[in-house]
C-alpha cells in the first residue's frame, strides 16, 4: 500500500471508530433514559434556532466542503492500480499489477501450442489472483495447454516472491475448431 493510502485508511478507521462510539453512546442514552435524551435534543435544537442564519449556513458549507473533500480523496485512492508486495532479502519489492501481468504474458508466450495470451491480475499484498485467456494452435489439446500454462504461471509468480491465489484459465482453441472455450479453474489454498 502506498503511504497516502495507508494514512487515509488509518484516518477512515479512526473516523468510523468515533462514529460508532457516538452511536453507541446515543443508543445507550436512548435505552437508559429516552425522555432525557429527547429533552436534551430539544434543548440543543432550541439553541440552534437562536443562532444567526449566516452561522448555520457557514457551518453547513464547511461540513459539506470537508465531506466532499474526503469523498473525492477516498474515490481517488480507490482508483490506484493494485500493488503486490514481495518480501525479498529483508526488504520489500513492490510490483504494479501491469508489471506482474506482463511478466506472466511473456512467460506464456514461450509455451508450445499457445498462440497468444491475455492476462489480468487482481489481489493484494503477496497474493495474486490470475485470469488468463489462452488461444491455442490448431489441433492442440486444450487440457494439456492449460496444464502447462498453470505450471508456468505458478513458477513465474513464485519467482517474483509472490503466491498465486486463484488461477482461472480460459482456453480457446483456434478458429478451425468448433465449440465453446474450455474453462479450467484452479484454486490454491491459503
Amino acid at each position: 500500500m502506498t503511504r497516502s493510502a495507508t494514512a487515509l485508511c488509518a484516518f477512515n478507521r479512526l473516523l468510523i471508530a468515533l462514529l460508532c462510539l457516538g452511536g453507541l453512546l446515543l443508543a445507550g442514552e436512548l435505552i437508559a433514559a429516552p425522555d432525557a435524551a429527547v429533552s436534551i435534543a430539544g434543548l440543543e435544537l432550541t439553541r440552534a434556532r437562536a443562532l444567526p442564519a449566516t452561522s448555520l449556513i457557514s457551518a453547513g458549507a464547511l461540513v459539506g466542503a470537508v465531506s466532499l473533500l474526503l469523498l473525492l480523496l477516498e474515490l481517488s485512492v480507490g482508483r490506484e492500480r493494485p500493488v503486490f508486495e514481495a518480501h525479498v532479502d529483508g526488504g520489500t519489492v513492490e510490483y504494479a499489477a501491469p508489471v506482474v501481468a506482463a511478466a506472466i504474458e511473456q512467460e506464456l508466450d514461450g509455451i508450445d501450442g499457445v498462440r497468444r495470451s491475455q492476462v489480468s491480475v487482481h489481489g493484494r499484498q503477496q497474493r495474486v489472483d490470475v485470469q488468463v485467456r489462452l488461444a491455442t494452435d490448431p489441433g492442440e489439446d486444450a487440457q494439456a495447454a492449460a496444464t502447462r500454462a498453470a505450471s508456468r504461471i505458478h513458477d513465474k509468480v513464485g519467482s517474483l516472491g509472490l503466491e498465486v491465489g486463484q488461477l482461472r484459465l480460459v482456453v480457446q482453441p483456434s478458429a478451425k475448431r468448433k465449440g465453446t472455450p474450455t474453462e479450467t479453474k484452479q484454486s490454491v489454498a491459503a
